[in-house]
């Protein structure tokens, strides 16, 4: 039983080619090959009346892309990652510049 189910699971691989979900690129299943979390789909519902709402979905999964594709979404990703990264300093040094005017200025409230 154990052999016919191996032989069954053998039979529904996916060949010895495969393709990129993102750009379509064939290359071999052997050849090196990504997992990269991309967009499936998604949709938008709209719903109309006294209140008009709105609301979207997008579902993401793991997928196979080539190289090239791969490098492009670590790029996307690295971007992204650098931009939060600044706003986050720059909210620190918001924070940090109240917090000395606050300080100053209780400071000369003070006299000292």
């Amino acid at each position: 039983m154990r052999e016919n189910f191996t032989r069954h699971v053998s039979c529904i691989s996916l060949g010895d080619m495969a393709n990129c979900y993102l750009c379509g690129t064939r290359f071999r299943s052997a050849d090196f090959q990504l997992r990269r979390k991309v967009r499936t789909g998604g949709s938008e519902h709209v719903k109309f009346g006294r209140d008009r709402a709105v609301s979207a979905r997008t579902s993401y999964g793991f997928r196979i892309v080539c190289g090239r594709c791969g490098r492009k979404i670590d790029e996307a990703k690295r971007q992204e990652l650098l931009i939060e990264n600044w706003k986050l300093i720059m909210w620190v040094l918001l924070l940090l510049a109240l917090a000395a005017a606050r300080w100053s200025n209780l400071a000369s409230m003070t006299g000292n």
